[in-house]
């Protein structure tokens, strides 16, 4: 009768196991498999913080890192992380402020894409095109951010 229990209770926590783990292999399944293309340093004012890598043309960087580096409040609820804009003393940022970081952060990542293009030029054309309207939407991001800007003043 124990030999049973134990074969029932070996099924049971089998099941369990499997179950959990292809819930959280589903989740993480887009980048399995995926090659690695390019690891890039994570620079703020010259100082390193952290590395990034870069697949299927998308870069990936540490959040945590890049925001605490940047003086910004880092938290999670459910699966969204949540970025605080604070400044050091503690106080929360202007809207312009706000703006003004929202925008050199476009900037910048107008500028990786622009020189990842240029590192890859064997890219298909169809890898360009989509990295080319990457780089349009955050132009056009850009604009939106200067004029909310410019509204404020």
């Amino acid at each position: 009768m124990k030999k049973v229990y134990y074969v029932i209770t070996g099924i049971v926590v089998g099941v369990v196991l499997s179950v959990g783990t292809s819930a959280y292999a589903t989740e993480i399944s887009a980048l399995v498999g995926k090659k690695i293309q390019s690891e890039w340093t994570v620079t703020l004012d010259g100082t390193q913080i952290d590395n990034a890598i870069i697949v299927d043309g998308k870069s990936y960087a540490p959040v945590r890192s890049i925001s605490e580096a940047v003086g910004l409040e880092v938290g999670f609820q459910g699966k969204n992380v949540i970025l605080n804009t604070k400044k050091a003393g503690g106080d929360v940022l202007t809207k312009t402020e706000s703006l003004e970081m929202s925008i050199e952060a476009t900037k910048s990542d107008i500028k990786f894409y622009q020189s990842f293009l240029e590192m890859n030029p064997d890219f298909s054309p169809e890898k360009k095109s989509a990295i080319n309207e990457k780089i349009a939407a955050l132009n056009e991001q850009l604009v939106s951010l200067e004029k909310q800007k410019s509204e404020i003043k």
